[in-house]
């Protein structure tokens, strides 16, 4: 099944919406001021001129929405964090904005959270501020919860208790029915495994209720820069950190020019769920090199999940690429793309915001868990990171799309000589903007789901984030 032919939203359709949600700006179209707000998203490429936005207050407003969308046939998309290269928008359809469900509640006593379907992580991490308790979170709090969880969600908590998927309790999902369901293990749990995973395909999940972890008030967290002459020396030390099988320690290598930098450099990223003292015996490897600056302290866990956001600010043409690798990665092969993303950059300065982010992760409990447990295909004990093309010039977006693929398809050659085959199976690392087979998405789940889809989703109005063809 590919994606259903559609409907533009005419002027008769507009006011047949605005009667539909009569709250004052709830209902924003081409002509209101605004507009051009509405539109912004992460990425510019996703800033597409929809037909009209409608910002969802009750989840009954999300049944509404979908039942006008199914009724006129238009084409539908769904915006919460809007971190999504080129999805999360539709070109003269209906958006359906979720940014304004985004109350979270922390329940001390059952241990679980409870995060509106429009929530980012920073108010996730609000709530359980001085508290002791946490949930396992995207390590960026500038992301939409929906966005992350529904694609297996990584985060620092992961090497402790799982992906954030495994942390799911249940899920309030509104279906192409129009229909609210509730999902959790003794309920609907067919929908509820498959939207641990896909959950893109098979409604809008209005509501989120995950388990509180018991958690330090205190974590060491921050960045060292460094020279690329240290590259080797940095390597070795991330990828020899991770034998430790606690859980504590995280940590991303990012590649990259920083202000005022015309050279490529590193910053590495730490996290340590415990003492200084641990993370400076553990990670002796990565303190013991010059940094220019560095910024690694004692911090709460819910600034630690900040420490991120600069790489993460909205605006300019966007794109990511994800890939695998095995650790520890051959320091030649890293020097070589560091040399081609410094002659690149020299050559095309616009792309001087565009980095490569090598991510190291204590993915052990992630790949205890078997792979059919949750419709989340890539549990593969293996390292994760993305190419991150970052620029304005809209004439080049083939041009540069094309170069960062062959970067990404050598990190898949490296795979192959560390022998693994590579795979384009979902993550939060790769995702499908066309209908695509579900096996090609979700490997050995993909004929469960597919039948899923033709039964919660027919018509196939959810088509905009790893779409199964039907």
């Amino acid at each position: 099944m590919a994606s259903p032919s559609t409907s533009p939203i005419t002027p008769d359709l507009i006011e047949e919406l605005k009667a539909l949600f009569p709250a004052k700006d709830q209902v924003v179209t081409p002509d209101s001021p605004g507009y051009g707000k509405a539109l912004q998203r992460w990425s510019d490429l996703a800033s597409k001129r929809a037909g009209a936005i409608v910002y969802a207050e009750t989840v009954q407003d999300v049944q509404r929405a979908i039942l006008f969308t199914t009724k006129h046939t238009l084409d539908l998309a769904v915006k919460a964090g809007g971190h999504t290269p080129d999805g999360g928008n539709s070109t003269a359809g209906l958006v359906l904005d979720l940014t304004r469900l985004n109350t979270v509640t922390l329940d001390q006593g059952s241990k679980t959270l409870t995060a509106g379907g429009g929530a980012l992580w920073r108010d996730v991490h609000a709530a359980t501020a001085g508290t002791p308790f946490a949930v396992v979170s995207s390590s960026v709090g500038t992301t939409g919860v929906g966005g992350v969880t529904l694609q297996g969600g990584f985060g620092y908590l992961i090497g402790s208790h799982g992906l954030v998927i495994d942390n799911l309790v249940s899920v309030q999902i509104v279906t192409s029915d129009g229909v609210v369901r509730s999902a959790s293990e003794a309920e609907n749990a067919e929908l509820f495994w498959a939207v641990r995973g896909a959950g893109t395909n098979f409604g809008v999940v209005t509501q989120f209720v995950f388990v509180a972890h018991e958690q330090r008030k205190d974590v060491v967290a921050g960045s060292l820069l460094f020279t690329a002459d240290k590259l080797e020396a940095i390597l070795e030390a991330l990828g020899g950190a991770l034998w430790w099988d606690d859980g504590q320690l995280a940590a991303q290598c990012v590649c990259h020019f920083p202000e005022g930098s015309e050279q490529v450099m590193l910053s590495v990223t730490l996290f340590c769920n415990g003492s200084e003292e641990v993370c400076r015996e553990r990670l002796a490897g990565v303190f013991a090199l010059e940094s220019e600056r560095s910024d690694v302290r004692v911090m709460a866990y819910e600034e630690a999940n900040a420490t991120l956001d600069s790489f993460s600010t909205p605006g300019r043409r966007k794109r990511l690429l994800g890939f695998e690798f095995v650790s520890p990665l051959r320091p030649q092969f890293v020097q070589d793309l560091l040399d081609e993303l410094q002659a690149k950059v020299d050559a095309e300065p616009d792309l001087r915001r565009t980095y490569i982010d090598i991510e190291f992760w204590d993915l052990r409990k992630v790949a205890r868990v078997p792979t059919d447990a949750t419709a989340f295909p890539n549990r593969v004990n293996v390292q994760k990171g993305s190419i991150s093309l970052d620029y304005e010039d809209a004439s080049k977006d083939e041009e540069y799309l094309e170069w960062a693929t062959m970067l990404q398809s050598k990190f898949q050659e490296e795979f192959r000589r560390a022998g693994f085959e590579p795979n384009r199976l979902v993550s939060n690392f790769i995702y499908y903007l066309k209908p695509a087979d579900a096996a090609d998405m979700f490997g050995g789940n993909g004929e469960r789901l597919a039948q899923l889809k033709r039964k919660y989703d027919p018509q196939g109005i959810f088509n905009k984030l790893n779409p199964i063809r039907i």
